[in-house]
């Protein structure tokens, strides 16, 4: 398998994981609806940002910190973990002409975890759309480094379209998670809706397009030891798009989202000119971002050097009446 293991992890790189944060600053109480003015702006707009990452530092949380090999995630994200049956598998179910195999596993911390995998027509040298793997996690404690996370809930990953051509790659899965949780020391956090993500990977170039879409809702929480839960809505449609290479990362994120802090309103994103990150920066090269308040008000945060520009139109009138610069280390530490 060629595809680069950017699955979960090349975006989240870009927008940086959720990290320790303090307070902001701004209105200390969430408006009735969320509303962008001259005294909630710039705290409003970094716990905006946020949202957009949520999606991929849970996602990659979730991928990366499974109670299996990294390598067999990867594979299992593309659909091929079906090449992966062994003699470890007992009860297989033959279904018409495809096969469902059913196995538990011990993890390494204690705790377990179970598989369900489905190959639609009992051909593991082949990916086709219908197959699926079904992870089910029952305290389930991993190690990542120093870190020991706990993992319970369920993903199911069902491949929608596959095709590989030579270096070439391309493909779409959902990931549906129902209850997935994970906790650390450091962090917390649990997922419930549906993903669908397209990837395309061209082995000439080494480089990796992928499409993250909420299909029927998603709710993400996360919560920091030092700091309260917080609740991310993704409406229907919500996506962040992205392409890794060797050298520059890039990400665009579009749709509504909502998060309780703000208020009860939702915010629509837009990246007018795409977020771009030179790999092993720190922080965005170039790149522009909208977020546009229900009850109104539009704030733009523009890449300026180590600092993030961020502007308030209030009026919602094409003009931005304020601005002001804000540390990235600010807005991507959260």
């Amino acid at each position: 398998m060629n595809f680069k293991p950017v699955f979960a992890f090349g975006v989240a790189a870009l927008l940086g994981a959720c990290g320790g944060g303090g307070g902001d600053g701004g209105t200390s109480t969430s408006p009735a609806t969320v509303k962008f003015d001259a005294g909630n702006y710039v705290a409003a707009s970094k716990e905006a940002f946020s949202g957009v990452n949520t999606i991929n530092s849970l996602g990659s949380t979730t991928l990366g910190a499974a109670s299996v090999p990294t390598d067999f995630m990867v594979k299992l994200a593309t659909r091929k973990a079906l090449q992966e049956i062994t003699k470890k598998r007992p009860n297989r179910s033959n279904l018409l002409s495809g096969i469902v195999e059913e196995y538990s596993e011990a993890c390494t911390g204690g705790g377990a975890f179970t598989v369900v995998e489905s190959d639609k027509d009992g051909d593991y040298d082949t990916v086709d759309p219908g197959d699926y793997v079904k992870l089910t996690y029952k305290a389930c404690k991993e190690t990542i480094g120093t870190m020991t996370v706990t993992l319970n809930g369920e993903m199911t990953v069902t491949m929608v379209s596959y095709k590989e051509s030579g270096t070439n790659e391309s493909g779409t899965v959902d990931i549906a998670m129902k209850s997935l949780s994970f906790a650390s020391t450091l962090q917390s956090g649990s997922l419930d809706g549906t993903l669908r993500t397209s990837f395309e990977y061209t082995g000439s170039s080494d480089e990796t397009r992928l499409e993250m879409a909420v299909v029927n809702g998603l709710v993400a929480k996360i919560k920091l030891a030092s700091a309260a839960e917080k609740t991310w809505t993704y409406s229907n449609g919500f996506s962040i798009k992205g392409m890794v290479s060797d050298s520059l990362t890039t990400a665009e994120a579009s749709g509504k989202a909502a998060n309780a802090e703000l208020g009860t309103g939702t915010i629509t994103y837009s990246t007018p000119t795409p977020i771009r990150i030179v790999n092993n920066s720190q922080f965005p090269v170039a790149g522009v971002m909208m977020l546009k308040a229900e009850a109104g008000g539009t704030t733009r945060i523009e890449a300026a050097g180590v600092n993030a520009k961020v502007s308030l139109d209030q009026n919602d009138d094409g003009t931005f009446e304020t601005s002001t610069l804000v540390p990235w280390s600010e807005i991507l530490n959260r």
